[in-house]
Formats: structure tokens, C-alpha cells, sequence
């Protein structure tokens, strides 16, 4: 019996001795696994704070793009309007054009046409005074006669 007891301590000493190991491994796992939680714990925060994050990312991207869209509309209606009045110069300078072209073809067909006028008048005027020459040259020459026919006229 002695042995049963001695037997009995031994093996309720192995019971402590494997109670304490698993009650130590016990605690190095509740260590663990409060650690594991903690972690668990901050990188869900993290991913919180991450995603928070995106979701302004993607706001501001949002905004951004909304911003460049509304940008460039008003970018494409100006450059629409100018354009426009772009158009509208031309075709007034056009017109402005066309009309001082015509007017400058009026005004030189006036010109041309004054100026073969005045040229007949000139021809006419040249004509006129050769005419007026010789019949001066031609009375001259009568008048000469005749005053060479009066008496007392020097004889040459």
C-alpha cells in the first residue's frame, strides 16, 4: 500500500507538474490570443482609418472630376461663343471688304471714265488750237497781203 501510496504521490505529482505546464501554457496562449486581439483590434482601426481614408479619396476625386467636368463645359460653351463672334467679325469684315471693294471699282470706272473724258477734250482742245493756228497763220498771211497791196507799203 505504501507503494500504491507512494505510486499515488508520484503520479499526483506529475498531475501538478503537468497542471502547472498547462496552466502556464494556458496563459502563454490566453497572452497570445489577448495579443492577437489587440492586433486584430488595430489593424481593424487601421483598415477603418484606411477605408475612411478611401472614401474621402474618393470624394475628393469625385469633386475634382465634377470640377474638371463643369471645366471643361464652360472651357467648350467659350471657345463655342468665340467661336461665334469669331464667325461674325468675318462675316462682317467680309462684307465691310466686298463693299469697299465695289466701291473702289465705282470710283476707279468714275476715275477711267473722267479721265478718257478728259482726254477727248484734250484731243479736242490740241485739235481746236491747230485749227485756230492755222487760221491765225492763214489771216496773218492775208493780213500781210493785204497790207502789202496798200499804197506806201515798203516793197521787199
Amino acid at each position: 500500500m505504501l507503494q500504491d501510496l507512494e505510486s499515488l504521490a508520484a503520479r499526483v505529482g506529475q498531475l501538478v507538474e503537468l497542471s502547472r505546464r498547462l496552466q502556464s501554457q494556458n496563459e502563454t496562449l490566453v497572452q497570445r490570443a489577448t495579443r492577437a486581439e489587440q492586433e486584430r483590434d488595430a489593424l481593424r482601426d487601421q483598415l477603418s482609418q484606411q477605408a475612411i481614408e478611401y472614401k474621402d479619396v474618393a470624394a475628393q476625386a469625385a469633386r475634382h472630376q465634377a470640377e474638371m467636368d463643369a471645366l471643361r463645359a464652360q472651357a467648350d460653351a467659350e471657345v463655342h461663343s468665340l467661336r461665334q463672334q469669331a464667325a461674325q467679325i468675318e462675316s462682317s469684315l467680309r462684307a465691310q471688304a466686298d463693299s469697299a471693294v465695289a466701291q473702289l471699282k465705282e470710283q476707279l470706272e468714275r476715275q477711267q471714265a473722267e479721265q478718257a473724258a478728259v482726254r477727248q477734250n484734250l484731243q479736242a482742245s490740241q485739235s481746236e488750237t491747230s485749227s485756230l493756228r492755222q487760221a491765225v497763220e492763214s489771216a496773218r498771211q492775208r493780213i500781210d497781203a493785204v497790207l502789202m497791196r496798200l499804197p506806201g507799203a515798203p516793197q521787199e
